[in-house]
């Protein structure tokens, strides 16, 4: 299993680390935050560059050492596709339109 999907892995990984593979820092930004929600795979680049100079001030200012890991959300690069295959009502049967009927 990849510690993509085990987050559990990347706890293991940081019980383990040596100064060299040492995670300080675990930066989780939101998919709404650096997107624009209401565009379709649209990234709201004033935003990301703005969190990028705060991240980089905050990370290059701390006297520890050790690497840092940014991950993110999908935000408009897959909230239509959810939205448009129902992704929040559950799996459907193959061969299921997705239809209630109604």
């Amino acid at each position: 299993m990849s510690s993509m999907s085990n987050p559990a892995a990347l706890v293991g990984c940081q019980q383990q680390a040596s100064p060299r593979t040492h995670v300080r820092c675990l930066v989780k930004l939101g998919g709404a935050a650096i997107t624009i929600k209401d565009k379709l795979e649209t990234v709201n680049e004033p935003i990301v560059k703005a969190l990028s100079r705060h991240i980089a001030g905050a990370f290059s200012q701390s006297s520890t050492h050790g690497h840092m890991i940014i991950v993110h959300g999908a935000g408009s690069y897959g909230h239509h596709q959810a939205a448009q295959y129902r992704v929040a009502h559950g799996w459907r049967s193959t061969g299921s339109t997705g239809s209630t009927g109604s």
